[in-house]
């Protein structure tokens, strides 16, 4: 339903998107703002749920830029072909859908886990009295000057992200580019949007270079939608 009401509604479609390019501690703020002006609380007051309220809009765009990918890269037949056969949803949907979206949920939801617990400013911002993470308790230790007492966080956090991504490496498949093409593209030249997605003919890549080109497209802040398909 999401998806459908974005692609009805460029609007909602653009203004769903913007989180990933905003910094955390600007989406919590304008939070706090909103509730207090327009509702008079705090959006503290709801706990736990106001910081995921803030992750969910902050790596919204994450999730979407996975899934929307891996539906365009289904093939139209596909529909076709089980109505053909009769079939139930879900059946449908598992015969027909889920192999090309498992991958992609996977990748999304790792990636995303490691984002959220690299988030720092947005969590000591909406954290609960007493609530921690491995970020922020790194943020504790470094403004006392405990240097030693903040490795042993960091070093967490270090570890838990790289077991993550070579879980994620290990189910990659190899992709060797022949042509990128750039569409829509009016605000700078095809080689700088290359470049900077680090994405080049010939070279051999897997499926976790796509978010990384993404997010270093993103950080041009020049533009309204990136989105990489390919086939």
């Amino acid at each position: 339903m999401g998806y459908k009401l974005a692609v009805s509604s460029s609007l909602i479609y653009q203004f769903s998107l913007i989180g990933y390019a905003v910094p955390g501690t600007v989406i919590a703020v304008g939070l706090m703002l909103v509730l207090d002006s327009f509702f008079g609380v705090s959006i503290t007051l709801f706990g736990i749920t106001g910081l995921i309220v803030c992750l969910v809009i902050r790596f919204l765009p994450i999730g979407y830029r996975y899934f929307s990918t891996a539906l365009d890269q289904i093939p139209k037949n596909n529909t076709h072909v089980l109505a053909l056969h009769n079939l139930k949803a879900w059946p449908a949907f598992k015969s027909g859908y889920l192999g090309f979206l498992k991958k992609p949920f996977m990748f999304g939801f790792l990636f995303i886990t490691i984002e959220c617990m690299k988030e720092q400013p947005a969590t000591i911002l909406l954290r609960p009295s007493g609530f921690e993470t491995l970020s922020t308790q790194v943020y504790n230790f470094t403004t006392e000057g405990q240097w030693e007492l903040a490795a042993n966080p960091s070093l967490v956090l270090v570890i838990i992200s790289t077991l993550l991504f070579s879980l994620s490496f290990s189910q990659n498949e190899e992709i060797k580019i022949a042509k990128v093409e750039v569409e829509g593209n009016e605000v700078t030249s095809k080689k700088t949007i290359i470049f900077t997605a680090g994405l080049r003919e010939g070279q051999t890549i897997t499926t976790a270079d796509f978010p990384r080109a993404i997010k270093r497209l993103w950080q041009l802040n020049l533009f309204q939608d990136v989105q990489i398909h390919f086939n």
